[in-house]
């Protein structure tokens, strides 16, 4: 079953439009850091942001019709008519969609690795970090799109879901920064006084934000999130410290570590979700 999604993925014009895109967005990055006369270290700003758009949108595209195009046409009906369960047919079209995504987001960092070597002598150690940072954002997507297809029949009304999603994600930070700003007030709240540690953790929740602290832990320069605060909260750097979240100890709830548990379980409960889901529908 993995096979066959794999395969099929791959041939797919959706599927070899997000590969052109990825690696076009990565050559483009290249292109204008030489052009402008960037580090190597500050091409990661710029590919962190691409990241952020490419991935996860590329993945909603590939993975939205794996198991709703399924119900619509009928298939999946024939192949639970195979010596088939319906968790080798679900996890399998898992595993096939994740593999033919995880080789786009592969291909694209071993271009910008040659480009690196090319155009400045020198690979940054961080590449490979960054590089599985980008990874697991583009497998949680996929595994968003792929829970929220067992929901409906219809390919657009799944798109519209990941849609919306997607639009709360880029929003989630300026919303609940307009939140903390209310608690104080409505007065400016300056950096150098520090948030809660809740509130850190609340901006994390958001995969995008996740993504940027787990990248940012991996290079030497400051990655900066797609969603934006609107200026209610600033903070620049992505590191945490007691000073910044008012705590004597930093909580282990805002550590990089325990970040990248909160991007993988953008992966993990859509997944395990849409898989209750569909081992009760009707096929």
């Amino acid at each position: 079953m993995a096979r066959k999604e794999f395969e099929e993925t791959l041939f797919s014009r959706v599927y070899q439009g997000f590969l052109a895109v990825f690696l076009l967005a990565v050559v483009g990055v290249h292109v204008a850091g030489t052009m402008e006369g960037w580090t190597v270290d500050d091409l990661f700003v710029p590919l962190a942001l691409m990241a952020q758009v490419v991935l996860p949108l590329g993945a909603f595209a590939v993975a939205h019709s794996a198991v709703s195009e399924e119900r619509r046409t009928g298939s999946v009906k024939l192949l639970m008519g195979l010596p088939l369960t319906r968790v080798e047919v679900y996890f399998g079209k898992l595993l096939g969609v994740a593999l033919a995504v995880s080789l786009i987001v592969v291909l694209g960092f071993v271009v910008a690795a040659v480009l690196m070597l090319a155009l400045a002598g020198v690979v940054p150690v961080g590449l490979p970090g960054f590089a599985m940072a980008s990874l697991a954002l583009a497998l949680a997507s996929t595994g968003l799109a792929l829970g929220l297809s067992t929901l409906w029949t219809s390919r657009k009304h799944v798109l519209a879901a990941l849609a919306g999603i997607y639009g709360f994600m880029l929003v989630w930070r300026g919303l609940i920064g307009l939140a903390y700003l209310g608690m104080a007030g409505w007065e400016a709240w300056p950096e150098e006084e520090g948030v809660n540690a809740w509130f850190v953790l609340l901006e994390r929740l958001n995969p995008l934000e996740a993504y940027t602290v787990v990248a940012d832990a991996f290079v030497t320069v400051n990655l900066a999130p797609l969603p934006q605060d609107f200026g209610y909260i600033a903070h620049e750097s992505r590191t945490v410290t007691a000073d910044r979240v008012l705590s004597e100890v930093v909580p282990f709830y805002v550590t990089p570590e325990f970040t990248t548990v909160l991007l993988l379980m953008w992966l993990i409960v859509p997944v395990l979700g849409g898989y209750v889901i569909f081992s009760r529908v009707d096929l």
